[in-house]
């Protein structure tokens, strides 16, 4: 009796498996992505390295790099991020402090994943992912006379 109701619900089980109520097919994952421009991801991301440069209470100017939208993948035409990666003057003795500040803020504002790593010197680093999805690094340089600032969004489809 158990052999045939085990043989009857493999049959079923079988049964099920070869047929597709469903005629569409399953989504791709560029299907889930939102839909931006690559302009207006790269003003986002610009915006946003203004703002830490302010947070982090440095004066001088950001280095001339120009955030610029990247591929995701094989297609030049299919799903984009942008990354930029500035150097920021300040001096030495403000790496820890400045980057614990921006830390304790990044947590109140709803940032995730936020990771503060001091070295042995003075040289620190933080990490961190914004409530738009955009992962940001920011790194003392050797010698710490700069903050390496990174910031990566996820990917997105052309609008």
């Amino acid at each position: 009796m158990i052999r045939r109701l085990a043989g009857a619900a493999l049959v079923l089980l079988l049964a099920a498996a070869c047929t597709n109520s469903d005629p569409k097919p399953a989504p791709t994952p560029t299907s889930t992505l939102s839909a931006r421009s690559p302009a207006a991801v790269e003003n986002a991301v610009a915006a946003l390295a203004e703002t830490l440069r302010t947070d982090l209470g440095a004066t001088q100017p950001l280095s001339d790099e120009q955030p610029r939208a990247q591929a995701c993948g094989d297609e030049d035409d299919g799903p984009f991020n942008v990354f930029v990666s500035y150097q920021l003057p300040l001096p030495t003795a403000e790496h820890r402090a400045a980057l614990q500040r921006l830390r304790d803020h990044w947590t109140t504002a709803g940032w995730t994943t936020v990771t503060y790593r001091p070295f042995a010197d003075t040289r620190a680093e933080l990490t961190g992912v914004n409530p738009d999805d955009y992962g940001v690094r920011i790194l003392s340089g050797n010698p710490p006379t700069v903050l390496a600032l990174q910031i990566t969004t996820p990917c997105y489809r052309h609008e």
